[in-house]
């Protein structure tokens, strides 16, 4: 099937690949954002799902028992995917690293360096000048 698109006809595309299309027309910087965030929402429900399981100290039974039952572990998730995601994000981005530098030299204590001292000759009590 063909679809009509101004002037040219077009193969009918489909929703994967528009979807990767439009992934792929949004700026480097922002996918860069986007996906270290999911990652990091997604450590989140990690984290949120282990608290659940392990219950430490009641907290998971508190949290299914709730009153407001999926809003306090809702919020949970959410905040934990903001830390998690900001984390993840700011990681990723010190770890970018120039690509075209040359490479540095190490750090840490400098290499020791021979060097001609002039040494001064000890006197003894008796030549002492007083």
């Amino acid at each position: 099937m063909r679809v009509r698109r101004g002037a040219a006809i077009l193969p009918a595309m489909s929703p994967r690949t528009r979807l990767r299309r439009a992934w792929r027309g949004i700026p480097v910087a922002v996918r860069f954002f986007l996906l270290h965030g999911l990652m990091g929402f997604g450590l989140s429900a990690l984290l949120t799902g282990a608290i659940l399981w392990a219950d430490p100290g009641g907290l998971g039974r508190l949290l299914l028992s709730a009153e407001a039952h999926p809003l306090p572990l809702l919020l949970l998730w959410f905040f934990l995917g903001l830390s998690f995601g900001g984390v993840q994000t700011a990681a990723a981005v010190m770890l970018l690293g120039e690509p075209n530098s040359a490479p540095r030299p190490p750090r840490g204590a400098p290499a020791p360096v021979l060097a001609a001292l002039r040494a001064r000759r000890r006197l003894r009590a008796d030549q002492r000048i007083a």
